[in-house]
């Protein structure tokens, strides 16, 4: 498996108010398949991207990126060794400069 998600779950607390974004029981990606991630906005894409590209911790969960546990990971050049051989395209071109700070460490 490329990526491997189980139990994951993101909440933001707004004004208050908490609120589930990102809620995955299980989702794998086989080595090789392209995905495409779409829904309305608000419903936790960008969010989703941001965990299995490391740039976001999740509130719970296990995230698993060429067999080795993102969340376990807390040197960016661990993080920068498992990634290498993933593309992932963002909507919102504002993320490269922090792609790319990843990628100097």
């Amino acid at each position: 498996m490329a990526i491997t998600i189980d139990n994951l779950r993101v909440d933001y607390c707004n004004g208050g108010e908490s609120f589930t974004v990102v809620d995955i029981y299980s989702w794998h990606v086989e080595k090789g398949e392209q995905v495409a991630i779409s829904g309305p906005s608000g419903s936790g894409k960008s969010t989703l991207l941001h965990i299995i590209a490391g740039l976001l911790p999740p509130n719970s969960g296990s995230v698993r990126v060429c067999g080795y546990e993102l969340t376990r990971l807390v040197k960016r050049r661990e993080i920068n060794f498992v990634l290498n051989p993933l593309d992932i395209f963002f909507q919102n071109f504002n993320l490269l400069q922090a792609i790319q700070q990843l990628k100097t460490y």
